[in-house]
């Protein structure tokens, strides 16, 4: 089986000035040599390099950690057909650990079948994860078919117990955690819990980090839309927004058009607003991007047309 290593060197930079108390134990295992490459990052640039393992003996038995867990979710991009698996080390209290503490050299990994179509990128750590292994292609449902497949691995290389440094290296393996089901309607406004959206109740879908509000049925410019969701503070919320193009489309990727009826969020086959202008920075009356949420259509409109809208908001 093949297997590809990232060398997560350059994230202990990052994360020199902290401090655990994690105690991490366990075998002692070597890997083998292995034949490094290098992986094309965003942008086209030079990405992290990988390096493929070969003979190795060990390996594919994780290695216990004590008091250690690696943890890793999966999210859906709202932004792009992207979907991203973090991961991070935590201790049995289900505290963060601060990998750099560990050991002299972390390298994450992932085994197991990528299909052709399916790039596969590793992205930085942030506050949130260690790592991110960022997986792009055509479709959701392959992507998220393709990472629940995976094994997700991270070697802890020269390891520090307590006082003492072990020279070697112990393995901890997880499956990712998948994300949570798209379109779960907002239990705040399911007035009577019958999970579908009753005449008296105006609906709000949960999808992936947004929340979307039902179309409220008048169509109207782009300056009123806008305007309607900015003033808006259904369920206390005061951030609401028109959605951008890109989650327009998005939505549509991740099946929208399935809450078309008049029990879910009332959508129609024709052009929706979005706050995006043609023209990056462009104000009215610059056209505007409109999507059809049934179809996917980009659209551009001028801001006098009248048009449908949804408000959304992002989950803080």
């Amino acid at each position: 089986m093949k297997k590809l290593f990232f060398c997560a060197g350059a994230l202990v930079a990052a994360v020199l000035s902290c401090k655990s108390g994690a105690v991490v134990n366990g075998d002692v295992k070597k890997l083998s040599s292995v034949d490094a490459g290098k992986n094309e990052g965003a942008n086209g640039e030079p990405g992290p390099t990988i390096a493929t393992e070969r003979n190795s003996e060990s390996v594919d038995i994780p290695t216990a950690i004590t008091g250690a867990l690696l943890t890793c979710a999966t999210t859906e991009s709202n932004d792009k057909v992207e979907v991203k698996v973090g991961c991070s080390l935590y201790d049995a209290s289900k505290v963060k650990i601060v990998i750099a503490s560990t050991s002299k050299k972390q390298e994450f990994s992932f085994s197991g079948s990528v299909p052709s179509g399916v790039v596969v990128n590793m992205l930085p750590a942030d506050s949130v994860q260690d790592v991110y292994f960022a997986f792009t292609g055509a479709d959701f449902n392959k992507l998220e078919s393709t990472t629940a497949g995976l094994v997700y691995r991270l070697k802890l290389v020269d390891v520090i117990s307590g006082q003492s440094e072990t020279v070697g290296s112990i393995v901890k393996s997880a499956i990712a955690i998948p994300p949570p089901p798209r379109w779960v309607i907002e239990p705040r406004a399911d007035l009577n819990a019958n999970k579908i959206c009753d005449v008296e109740e105006t609906c709000g879908f949960l999808e992936n980090g947004l929340l979307w509000y039902r179309d409220g049925g008048r169509p109207e410019g782009h300056v009123r839309s806008r305007d309607f969701c900015e003033a808006w503070t259904m369920l206390s919320y005061d951030d609401w927004r028109l959605p951008t193009a890109a989650e327009l489309k998005m939505a549509f990727e991740k099946d929208i058009a399935k809450l078309q009826d008049l029990e879910q969020l009332h959508l129609n086959n024709s052009p929706y607003w979005s706050q995006t202008p043609k023209i990056a920075g462009g104000v009215e009356p610059d056209p505007f991007l409109a999507v059809n949420p049934v179809t996917g259509a980009i659209t551009e409109q001028a801001a006098a047309t009248t048009l449908r809208s949804i408000c959304v908001r992002t989950i803080k």
